[in-house]
């Protein structure tokens, strides 16, 4: 992830270059940060897709730098900018990933930023075996969908608040794609069938 340094340093340059400076926020709960690299990825992956296909003239698409880092390095942050985030749980349940955002909203607020929401996903352990599977899927599609609120957001330039019927909260909640008895089972199940992917 990105340290704060070079944060302050990259922002500016890629500004001076006509491209749109997101600052994202990867909050790691509980031992997720492959799981949270890979959510990023595809965020980064999409908002290109999406840039591309709105784009009437292919000189005229938007280039974003997405800066990735963590909370303890958010004092990198220049005050005033917009700060999204995505946070990620190895539990079933999203609660822990919904609670720090809600820290890093007040994070946000101690340093003068503009907290401007973020993705909270519950089912941490299914994302990477899940990962080359079809992002609109059933093992993919609510942190798909959630992905999608955020990046529309980043898009408008505003917070998740202003999008229409979004949580008052700035929080979109990704749940996890099984419930919670067959949690364990699933990510049994998911492991085993992506260690057999890369052995083939």
């Amino acid at each position: 992830m990105t340290g704060a340094a070079l944060t302050c340093t990259h922002a500016a340059h890629e500004a001076g270059n006509g491209e749109a400076v997101v600052h994202l926020v990867l909050v790691n709960c509980d031992g997720c940060d492959a799981a949270l690299e890979l959510l990023a990825d595809d965020l980064e992956e999409a908002l290109g897709v999406y840039e591309r296909f709105a784009a009437d003239d292919p000189s005229k698409v938007r280039k974003f730098q997405i800066l990735r880092f963590e909370p303890s390095h958010i004092d990198g942050v220049q005050p005033g900018s917009r700060v999204y985030a995505i946070a990620c749980t190895s539990d079933c349940r999203a609660e822990r990933a919904t609670y720090g955002l809600l820290e890093l909203e007040r994070l946000c607020e101690r340093r003068e930023l503009v907290w401007s929401g973020g993705v909270a996903v519950g089912g941490g352990r299914l994302v990477r075996p899940c990962a080359q599977g079809p992002r609109m899927g059933r093992m993919r599609r609510s942190r798909s969908e959630a992905i999608d609120q955020l990046i529309l957001a980043m898009r408008s330039n505003c917070s998740v608040c202003a999008l229409p019927n979004a949580p008052a909260n700035g929080v979109i909640v990704a749940r996890s794609p099984v419930p919670s008895f067959a949690y364990d089972w699933a990510v049994e199940l998911f492991e085993n069938m992506h260690r057999r992917q890369l052995d083939a």
